[in-house]
């Protein structure tokens, strides 16, 4: 019977720099800077990552290719964050350039997940930064009293301009946690398989194979989260009706229409995963992920290969996730909606 208490008060008494998880261990809450191209699963991702007790948002920085990228994205970044009460967080403006280019690497925002301009965001007061990403993070990670943790999603020029440029604080990054990479995606694990995953599948890490290489060999440690994985977590009508809750905030009914818009009408079971949540639940809730260390690649040399992300006894040791607990996923990722 006293354990519970003990565990309660340690809790309570470290609230302001930590938060507990439901074993009663100590979780301190990671200092996080969200690097993405926003599209409209981008944008519910921050709605959601802006609103946690778990993790402390610092930062927004928008990425993309120079051939592929929302004209929009900073503007509808800020207007999230002003539907999430969160306009005290600084957002970038300025596109990276890129390192080289894979001009084989193409995809269809549409195809994926409908137009972001088409949820008619309150247009926020707030002004993104006119700043690059990188310099918005070298700016953010010299001002905060903990490490930060970089979360990439989309083209990795941000980041790995942000490590060419500013070698003096790659020791005040925590991690970075990505997601990209097929590893082991085929048509037997992909279920059920949809042609679009050829062409898109190693998207983030191929549509600039030159700052992938720079990111991965960079020696800060790197978790990384595989479509492998975000295969396992679909979202469709299924899901919706047994988990969904009545959207009690304009910000959870914004969440809730782009997880339905996801869904391809009439048909139960769609392959349209989670993906960005994947990558959240990774920092708030790592007790739900198990990974193992590989050795990985990423392909530079010009030809069929160019872009991809491979097991090689000459690349970097990479903490990669191998399984997600889709029960407590679930349950946790529409619990965030309404909170």
């Amino acid at each position: 019977m006293k354990r519970p208490f003990f565990y309660t008060l340690i809790c309570i008494t470290s609230l302001l720099v930590s938060s507990c998880d439901f074993s009663g261990n100590l979780f301190k809450k990671p200092q996080v800077i969200f690097d993405a191209e926003m599209d409209a699963n981008d944008l519910y991702t921050l709605y959601l990552l802006a609103k946690t007790k778990r993790a402390d948002l610092i930062g927004v920085s928008i990425n993309g290719s120079k051939a592929v990228h929302i004209e929009k994205a900073p503007e509808l970044a800020e207007n999230v964050l002003y539907l999430a009460n969160r306009t005290d967080i600084p957002v970038s403006s300025i596109l990276s350039s890129n390192f080289c280019v894979n001009n084989k690497v193409k995809i269809d925002w549409n195809i994926l997940v409908r137009s972001p301009e088409a949820y008619k965001l309150p247009k926020s007061p707030a002004k993104p930064l006119p700043l690059t990403s990188p310099e918005l993070m070298y700016d953010l990670i010299k001002k905060s009293k903990s490490k930060v943790t970089l979360l990439g999603y989309g083209p990795l020029n941000n980041i790995a301009h942000f490590i060419s440029e500013y070698p003096d604080a790659l020791d005040r990054i925590e991690r970075i946690v990505l997601l990209g990479g097929a590893l082991h995606t085929t048509e037997s694990v992909t279920i059920p398989y949809d042609v679009r995953w050829k062409a898109t599948a190693s998207y983030n890490l191929a549509v600039d194979p030159c700052a992938s290489n720079i990111v991965f060999t960079s020696g800060i440690p790197i978790t990384l989260i595989p479509l492998d994985i975000t295969n396992l977590i679909p979202i469709n009508k299924l899901v919706i009706d047994k988990y969904e809750q009545k959207p009690t905030n304009p910000g959870a009914e914004f969440v809730m229409n782009v997880l339905k818009n996801s869904v391809k009408k009439k048909k139960e079971k769609t392959l349209t995963p989670a993906w960005d949540m994947v990558g959240i639940m990774a920092i708030i809730h790592p007790e739900m992920i198990k990974t193992v260390k590989l050795s990985l690649k990423v392909i530079t040399e010009e030809g069929p290969s160019f872009g991809k992300l491979v097991e090689s006894n000459e690349g970097n040791t990479v903490e990669v996730c191998t399984y997600i607990r889709q029960e407590e996923f679930y349950r946790n990722l529409f619990n965030m909606i309404n909170r």
